[in-house]
């Protein structure tokens, strides 16, 4: 779904949009059409005359992962390799 919001240049655009829960104490409409905060230079307030685009301030930041999986260094969370499961036999009971 798109939403059309009005940027500072003046023009309307449609950008991606999804429906949210409403938390109106009389509930008059369970969920509302709010833009979806994924464009990094732009974020979407509500308006008098509807949802204008506002440029983002300040820089951001790539996500830099964990050097290694914390859980390795934990005996009972190690998984065996599949190779090492197929050639071992079945347990007798």
């Amino acid at each position: 779904m798109t939403l059309s919001v009005t940027f500072p240049d003046g023009s309307i655009r449609d950008v991606p949009s999804a429906l949210r829960p409403v938390h109106d104490p009389l509930g008059a409409a369970p969920f509302r059409h709010v833009p979806l905060d994924c464009d990094p230079r732009w974020r979407f307030v509500e308006g008098a005359a509807g949802w204008e685009a506002r440029p983002r301030h300040g820089s951001l930041a790539i996500f830099q992962g964990v050097a290694g999986e914390w859980w390795r260094s934990i005996a009972v969370m190690v998984d065996a390799p599949a190779e090492e499961d197929r050639r071992q036999p079945p347990r007798a009971a």
